[in-house]
Formats: structure tokens, sequence, C-alpha cells
């Protein structure tokens, strides 16, 4: 037994309500079981009880046993002399206020159905990635269906919260702080951090002194990344070399260290080098990026945003000095749909949240259904489970719910697993 799940029980009123009596054998009317509370203090606030017939209002708190009051030293906490009843599995003691008045106490050791107790162990005590996934098969398709997108929602929600650090960070400047995401997208999961650093070292600010100059981009680029030397052979790396011991010594530039960049087990496509030859060819006809994501807030409206090809060197190269056969390197739907999920739709919703604009907000999430659900083991562990996905909107929410609640088995805060628990 947990003491969270006696909050469940609480809050759900899912236990015997005949004949209520506290342990002295007064009766007791629930009217309100009041609300949730997890900032300190007693469990729940505003509750309404009437004992003997005399409506009280006050706290309730809960425990395991009812002697954890006086482990928690509440008995000595003038927070908690607001308690109207105390809700606990098992009463083995008497407890006070710090005036020394006994509060009284319910005891629900005997009014919780035992059926409910065997789900809730079974939930909570198995190593399955989804804990419910034996009994998924009794969960209705819409209740799936509607977790997931709620899980979505709460996803977006999460990331703006490092968004609005990062907004602050940067003086309010939504442009930047787009950029920096972007930048961060085309890193995908190996690189993301190096590309994110090196967006900081190459702020938008700067990039705006050389609008349309795109060989200058490419040099504060793959100059600050690292990448360029006095050792270069072919004729494009020497003369961004020189470009960039200009602007490095005009601009006061710091070079990201070269082994924060990984090339191992990366396709060539997603080698550091392309994708950095991408983002500068991106950037110089962005110069109202953000602004130009928000009238375009459809998956085939910002496609040509992205419709870019890095400098003819690359056709032929993954590397600097390493030449290999001609192949295209436009940004592929991969990269694209990584752009969207994780930086243009996060950022666009934050700034939603930040103007409370629900128009917008509700775009954010429509274009999330027109892109294609992600592959990955967690996601395809869900479809075999009988999830269907069928857009990022719903695999970003198996992510978030395996990330914040599966793997947790906090199946008590999970619709899910809510229906799972009441289902008779």
């Amino acid at each position: 037994m947990k003491e969270s799940f006696l909050h469940y029980i609480w809050q759900t009123a899912q236990f015997d309500h005949t004949d209520l009596k506290t342990v002295s054998g007064h009766s007791i009317s629930i009217h309100k079981r009041g609300s949730a509370h997890h900032d300190g203090g007693p469990d729940f606030q505003n509750a309404l009880i009437a004992i003997d017939g005399e409506k009280w209002a006050g706290q309730v708190e809960i425990h395991i046993n009812s002697s954890d009051w006086f482990k928690h030293n509440h008995h000595l906490d003038s927070t908690y002399d607001g308690t109207i009843l105390h809700v606990v599995y098992t009463y083995d003691a008497d407890v006070t206020r710090t005036n020394g008045t006994i509060i009284p106490c319910l005891a629900l050791n005997t009014r919780i159905s035992k059926s409910l107790i065997t789900t809730y162990d079974a939930l909570t005590n198995n190593s399955h990635k989804i804990p419910c996934e034996m009994v998924l098969s009794k969960v209705a398709s819409q209740t799936k269906l509607l977790t997931i997108e709620a899980r979505a929602i709460d996803r977006l929600e999460a990331k703006s919260i490092p968004i609005f650090q990062k907004l602050q960070t940067c003086q309010n400047d939504w442009q930047e702080v787009l950029y920096q995401m972007i930048s961060r997208a085309f890193g995908m999961r190996v690189n993301k951090l190096p590309f994110e650093l090196l967006s900081k070292q190459v702020p938008t600010r700067l990039l705006s002194k050389y609008t349309n100059i795109e060989y200058v981009t490419e040099a504060l680029l793959f100059g600050c990344a690292g990448f360029l030397n006095p050792q270069l052979k072919d004729d494009y790396g020497k003369h961004l070399y020189q470009e960039y011991a200009f602007l490095s010594k005009k601009h006061s530039l710091d070079t990201i260290p070269i082994e924060h960049w990984k090339f191992l087990r990366l396709r060539p496509t997603n080698f550091p080098t392309i994708r950095i030859g991408q983002l500068a060819a991106m950037i110089p006809s962005q110069q109202s990026l953000f602004a130009t994501v928000l009238e375009h807030m459809r998956y085939d409206s910002l496609k040509p945003i992205f419709d870019c090809q890095p400098n003819p060197y690359w056709s032929n190269h993954y590397r600097f000095d390493v030449e290999s056969k001609p192949r295209k390197k436009s940004i592929g739907q991969g990269l694209y749909h990584n752009i969207l999920i994780n930086a243009i739709v996060p950022v666009v919703y934050c700034y939603a949240l930040h103007r409370n604009d629900l128009p917008l907000q509700d775009r954010c999430l429509t274009l999330m259904t027109e892109i294609a659900p992600e592959q990955n083991s967690i996601t395809h562990y869900f479809q075999k489970q009988g999830f269907d996905l069928d857009s990022a909107l719903h695999s970003q929410g198996v992510l978030h719910m395996h990330e914040k609640f599966c793997t947790f088995k906090d199946c008590l805060n999970c619709q899910i697993g809510h229906q799972i628990l009441t289902q008779p």
C-alpha cells in the first residue's frame, strides 16, 4: 500500500460509503472531499465534512497509518491545525493538533475493494515497459487516443519551460530563440548540443551583418564549429579559412573544440559538416525567419524555407578535402520532420502561450497531425500494444507518456490507468 494510492482512493471516492463513521463511532457525511494540494501542508484543501451533523470546513490529511502523523511531526506544525479529518488505511493511534485537540479519523482498511487493491498491485509491480500492457485490450480505443493526445499537449507545455528561459537569455528575441532551436534540430539526436552551442557562437545579430553573402555565413559557421584550419587543401576550404581568420579577429569569435562533433555510427548524410552546410544555405534567405514561420504554419507551406542546397562543394564531399561520389545534399524528410517537431512547433506553441493565442495553439496541434509519426523503439512498442499512431501528435504523446508516466508506474495520474482501476 502506497500513500499515493490512498490519495487516489479518496480523490475518486472509490471506497464503501455505507454508514461512514470515525474510529470513535461518530457519523461522517462527506459534502466535499477537497482539492489535492501538492505544495506543503495537508493533502486536500477546502473540504467540507459533517460529523454528527455538524459541518466542518478545512483540510484533509492522508496517511497509511494514523501514527504517521507523529512521524512527520504534524502535531508540532500549526499548518496542520486546520485538518478536520484524518483519512488512513490503518488506525493505530489518535492524533492531535498543536493545541492537543484530537482530530477525527476515518479508517479505510475495510472499505476498499480487494480487487481494486489487487489490480493496483498488478499495475505497479511488474517489469513491463508499459505497466498496463497485460490489460490494455480492455481499454477503449477512444480512451487511448484521448490520453496520448493529452500527453502530447503536456509535452509541448513542458518544452515551453526551457524555451521561456531561453527567451529571457535572448532578451525577448523570438527570432533568436527560433534560430537556436532550429540549429539544435539540425544536429538531430547526436549533435544537437554542439549545434546549439554553434548558434550561440554565431547569433542572428552577427549573421544579419552579412545578409545574402553566403560564403561569409559558411565561413562563420564552419569556422566557429572548428572545421577550418590552415592545413586544408581544397580551394573551398582555404577560402573559408581565410575569411574566417579575418572575421574571428574582427568579431572576437571563439571556436568550438572539434571533439564536440560526432561522426561515429552516423550516416554520411547526417555528418555535422553536411548539416552545417545546409544550415548555412538556409539562413541567408530567411532574414525574417520567425515572422515567416508564423505566417506559414502549415506542413506544405513551411517546406520552402528548408528547400535549399548547400554549397556545390558538398555535392561530392562529406568532409573537407575528402572527395566522394556526387550526390544531392538537400534537406530530407527526416530532418524536416525533426525541425518541425522539435523546433518550430514548440517555439510557436510557446509564443502562443505567451500571447494567450488559442487559435495559434490549435494551429500548432494541427501541424503536428500533418507530420508522420516518429519511428523508434518506444513508438514501435506502443504500436504493438494496440496504440494507433497516425501522426507526430500521437508519437509525441506516447513518448511523453512513457517518459513521465509508464517509466515511474504513475498509473494513478493516467487516464488509461484510471479506466483500468475503475472497471468492474
